[in-house]
């Protein structure tokens, strides 16, 4: 561990989350299960820093060889690997964890076999024919039905909600540089009904913010309303009263391009005509890093913490990295770094009110909605249940408790 955190903390890696480790000053390896780390100042959100996926484990003196990748400590080892086609896992004899029910040596299942089908219909095809046992992301018609009307005989749909999708804005350049655009395009925008008609409804619309309501680390800040005459007005205020033309940069993600189809739709209310471009995902990345973007709808991964939430996505030191709006503020980047070195509960939550109140008024990103995330089973994989953040191998769940009832 202690090679992995300083390796990402060194500039020359370059990596893109060492935001979250910065505040380590040294390492101290004690024995081999120990270690001592000192901070340069106090870190409320350390240990969720150093367990999250800010740092990958990675043996002492590994690097990126070929598409090898390297060793860890988890349930399964890894046997193969065909980019853009499968990855197949293997059962780690000497994996440390037991089952907390049974007491039984974990993982179960001999060995994972995972297979890319783009095509979320293709995937739940394969579901259906028994060619696959389980999937994710099965079609949102499908789970709507399921969940709502009459269950599919031999599948089982896992739910939760994770993960955000938000509507990105390059704040340097124009017409998005004018507060007033962004704000009227926040007045102009049909959340609920944008939820509707990509996701079947299947999720909660947010307040600018990447918590749900039931979540202790949600601000109860009032969202803008719907408002055509308002966001009108704003445009005629910044200088556009009939509208300008723009171009969404989008990831080729199913859902996302939809969403961003949506939206242009909506926009139209206000003169606002726009074209999508889609890109894989390599070079839509580094498009959005380098600020070669507009507008962007997107989506990114559960948060859970405030610092996690918004100190890698407007504070100015990750404009070229994780601040993908550029958004540069330095009210904003004091109360992030209070934020993060303040220990007391309550005054951390004041601290964070103050930056969602900002972010409201300014408008670098807005929030639309946490969809659900879904799996589809075939109901003989039993022990099913989702780890941390609906991962796979994250604590308590994942692969590692599943077994075949055939």
């Amino acid at each position: 561990m202690q090679y992995s955190i300083e390796r990402a903390l060194n500039p020359a890696i370059r990596a893109p989350r060492a935001f979250a480790l910065r505040p380590v000053d040294s390492i101290q390896l004690i024995d081999k299960y120990h270690l001592k780390i000192r901070l340069k100042e106090p870190f409320a959100t350390f240990l969720t820093s150093v367990s999250l996926t800010n740092c990958a484990i990675i043996p002492a003196g590994w690097e990126p060889s070929g598409m090898k990748p390297a060793p860890g400590t988890g349930p399964f080892v890894f046997k193969s690997f065909v980019p853009n086609e499968t990855t197949e896992f293997t059962r780690f004899s000497q994996y440390w964890e037991v089952d907390e029910k049974t007491g039984d040596r974990l993982p179960y299942l001999d060995g994972i076999y995972v297979q890319k089908i783009v095509d979320d219909v293709v995937r739940f095809a394969g579901l259906r024919a028994g060619d696959v046992d389980c999937v994710s992301g099965p079609p949102f018609n499908i789970v709507a039905k399921a969940l709502k009307e009459k269950p599919i005989p031999g599948i089982v749909i896992g739910e939760n909600y994770a993960g955000n999708i938000w509507l990105c804005f390059n704040v340097t350049k124009p017409p998005y540089d004018q507060k007033k655009v962004r704000q009227a395009i926040a007045c102009a925008i049909d959340k609920n009904k944008l939820l509707e008609a990509v996701y079947w409804g299947l999720g909660e619309v947010q307040n600018n913010q990447p918590f749900l309501k039931v979540s202790r680390f949600y601000i109860p800040v009032q969202d803008r309303k719907l408002d055509l005459a308002r966001a009108r007005q704003l445009m005629t205020e910044a200088g556009y009263p009939n509208g300008f033309k723009t171009e969404f940069l989008q990831y080729s993600v199913h859902y996302d391009v939809s969403t961003a189809e949506a939206v242009t739709g909506q926009l139209k209310e206000i003169g606002i005509e726009a074209t999508i471009k889609v890109l894989d995902r390599a070079p839509y990345f580094k498009m959005m890093r380098n600020g070669e973007f507009s507008i962007s709808i997107g989506g990114y991964e559960e948060r859970y913490d405030w610092d996690d939430a918004y100190y890698m996505i407007y504070h100015s030191s990750e404009i070229g990295k994780n601040n993908w709006p550029r958004y540069s503020n330095p009210e904003v980047d004091d109360l992030l770094r209070r934020g993060r070195t303040t220990l007391d509960w309550e005054e951390r939550k004041s601290i964070y009110q103050k930056v969602v109140e900002i972010l409201k008024e300014e408008v670098p990103a807005l929030n639309l909605y946490k969809p659900l995330r879904a799996f589809a089973i075939r109901d003989y994989v039993k022990g099913f249940r989702e780890g941390f953040g609906m991962r796979f191998a994250w604590h308590g769940g994942g692969a590692k408790y599943w077994w075949l009832d055939k």
